[in-house]
């Protein structure tokens, strides 16, 4: 017969068969061993019933969380003023400098009282007409003696240094002689200066535009940078956007591109005499918007990138909504 081995109890020393579980001598019984396995199963279960148990909370914190950190970035954020349209025509070039400067030495991003007009942007000459914004919406270019009467078309960029970009609604629309309303041109409804992250945001109320312009469905948009390259700031690079397209390659979201618009005395009002309107047309910037919800995002340096991760002199967001 096989005996059974014995064991020795920790608490009161005796000797006792190994098939029991307790002492029969002092009656203390062993600890129960738990495999490791079955403590991690156990442990897993324990956390998710925890979890499970407190998943309202949960949530509930991660909102407050993402609220706070909204909380934060709006702190970052200032808003800025949109001065609106404004008649050019037949000023003196002084006249406009003035303005301009008065303007720069008010604005919450490139406030400079030492400012001047760059004078390679600003090659205007004195009391020219400019192109009118509500005229040309109306009526077009073509047989418009009246072209030039009322709020010029790129006086959003004079009168609004922080509006590093703005846009050229060509004569697109069929509807001649209907009211005009500010949305027939893309002016932003809103914009605000990230002075952290040293980015300027700006808001497109794009439904409403094409709710007015059905018939722009798609088309290029043309880009009045002047403010920028007045400003210094001579490369662009599009690094990021959603529901916008380039037609032309190489284009500014493909590489760095110097850009080079000024105001200058031409004659694409079909007037005698001639207007100081934007120049030249550059291919590279012109995209087209698919749809409502769209972005492109522009880096901006002063002189050329070496590398496209190059820290930019400032950033410029424009948001189609």
């Amino acid at each position: 017969m096989v005996k059974n081995s014995q064991k020795e109890c920790i608490f009161c020393n005796s000797k006792y068969d190994e098939k029991h579980k307790s002492c029969p001598h002092c009656g203390f019984r062993e600890p129960i061993k738990v495999s490791f396995c079955f403590l991690f199963i156990a442990v897993i279960l324990i956390s998710l019933i925890f979890y499970f148990a407190n998943s309202g909370r949960y949530l509930e914190l991660k909102q407050n969380f993402l609220v706070q950190n909204a909380k934060k970035i709006e702190k970052n954020l200032k808003e800025i003023k949109i001065r609106p349209l404004s008649n050019l025509s037949y000023l003196s070039k002084d006249e406009i400098f003035s303005k301009r400067i008065e303007y720069v030495a008010q604005s919450i991003v490139f406030k400079d009282k030492a400012y001047k007009p760059d004078e390679n942007v600003y090659q205007i000459e004195d009391k020219l007409p400019w192109i009118a914004a509500d005229k040309i919406a109306k009526y077009g270019l073509n047989n418009n003696p009246d072209i030039a009467k009322g709020p010029s078309r790129h006086s959003i960029s004079v009168n609004n240094p922080e509006i590093l970009i703005s846009f050229i609604v060509p004569d697109y629309s069929k509807k001649k002689n209907k009211t005009y309303n500010q949305k027939d041109y893309l002016l932003p409804k809103k914009a605000f200066w990230d002075y952290k992250n040293k980015t300027i945001k700006t808001y497109f109320d794009y439904g409403a535009f094409m709710n007015f312009n059905p018939d722009f469905i798609s088309l290029p948009m043309f880009i009045d940078e002047t403010n920028a390259r007045d400003l210094g700031y001579n490369w662009f690079y599009a690094y990021d956007s959603e529901g916008v397209i380039f037609d032309e390659m190489p284009n500014m979201s493909i590489t760095p591109y110097k850009i080079k618009g000024c105001y200058k005395k031409g004659y694409g009002c079909n007037l005698k005499e001639g207007c100081n309107n934007y120049s030249p047309y550059q291919k590279e910037l012109v995209f087209r918007i698919l749809d409502r919800n769209s972005y492109l995002k522009i880096k901006m340096w002063k002189d050329k990138p070496k590398k496209l991760n190059k820290k930019p002199d400032i950033i410029y967001e424009m948001y189609f909504e």
